[in-house]
């Protein structure tokens, strides 16, 4: 494993000269700068980040950022012929490949939090203190922080599913077209706006996890987040399995 990690970072090296990557730079200010114009004035700067990157806007182009940078690293990837003469089977290959998109994505990720952290700093001066988060008696960065990192989780997840899709049936139209429905249903879903209290399966929809709803209290909102990557997984493992036992693989798909 320590090997796949030391093999995918070498390689992800080469995305710094790489011509597409400054463009997704340049599209994460973008968006970080469309998104600031939803900052709400006097909040403190905790709260401002946490109503920041809970806007439908953020996470839309969230989702939309995340996945121009996954076809980036699938393609990278697909012509790193060195890279992939190591793979002895399916299994690692694709292994292998969703470990490289799961680096990539996460330095896009975390580049794209700090120009949006950056943005909200400039816009905030003056009104940096710090708050607590009352509903769960914990201060407000350290759920800001479990907010970022449970956004990264699921939508990657999702995005590892969508790419096992694309190797499936072979057509990188397919997961564009899964990403673009998984993003319009998010936006649609009716969702319950009061005091999530209890376990309720409606309440394990994705959408759920990628927007700003309220548990009863903090250990309820990470056991909800638990169930949700083990079903995720699940679904990520069967669909990884009916890859690498019926499918043939191209490597030569883009």
């Amino acid at each position: 494993m320590l090997n796949k990690l030391r093999v995918n970072f070498k390689l992800a090296k080469s995305l710094s000269n790489n011509e597409k990557i400054k463009i997704l730079f340049l599209i994460s200010i973008i968006s970080n700068i469309l998104c600031s114009f939803n900052i709400l004035k006097g909040i403190s700067y905790e709260e401002t980040i946490f109503y920041y990157i809970s806007t439908q806007l953020y996470i839309d182009l969230l989702f939309v950022i995340l996945f121009i940078s996954s076809a980036f690293a699938i393609s990278i990837f697909n012509k790193s012929f060195n890279t992939i003469i190591r793979c002895k089977d399916k299994k690692e290959y694709l292994s292998n490949l969703i470990i490289f998109i799961f680096i990539v994505n996460l330095i896009v990720y975390i580049t794209h939090s700090i120009i949006g952290i950056i943005i909200i700093t400039l816009k905030s001066a003056g009104n940096i203190n710090l708050e607590m988060l009352t509903s769960y008696n914990i201060p407000f960065i350290i759920y800001n922080i479990y907010t970022y990192i449970k956004y990264f989780i699921v939508i990657e997840l999702l995005i590892s599913i969508s790419v096992c899709f694309y190797k499936l049936f072979g057509k990188s139209s397919l997961a564009a077209l899964i990403l673009f429905a998984l993003v319009i249903l998010k936006d649609n879903f009716i969702y319950s706006n009061s005091i999530i209290t209890s376990i309720d399966l409606k309440h394990l929809f994705y959408g759920y996890f990628l927007g700003n709803y309220q548990y009863s209290n903090f250990i309820l909102d990470i056991f909800y987040l638990i169930i949700e990557i083990l079903i995720l997984t699940l679904i990520y493992e069967a669909i990884n399995s009916l890859i690498c036992n019926y499918k043939k693989i191209n490597i030569s798909e883009r």
